[in-house]
């Protein structure tokens, strides 16, 4: 047997768990629509609402977190591509 048991194991969690995150995100995107869809008027009120708020969004308070995470996945990419140098 030529491949490490390991690198066929974590294939396959990779593939397995981008299929269930990538359910998981569509199935709540369409409950989501579900609910805020319609001509119902507490939708109306609700999607007015949610308009209302995404157009108030400030990023200033959260600035400092965002640049700890953008920090933090520039490393990681760094690792990875020198883990394939060596």
């Amino acid at each position: 047997m030529d491949t490490d048991p390991f690198i066929l194991f974590r294939g396959l969690l990779v593939t397995l768990l981008t299929v269930y995150a990538t359910l998981a995100l569509v199935t709540g995107a369409v409950q989501f629509w579900r609910l805020i869809s319609g001509e119902d008027r507490h939708k109306r009120l609700l999607r007015t609402y949610l308009g209302y708020q995404l157009l108030s969004l400030r990023l200033r308070p959260v600035a400092g977190e965002l640049t700890q995470i953008a920090a933090w996945t520039i490393l990681l990419i760094i690792v990875w591509r020198l883990h394939h140098l060596v």
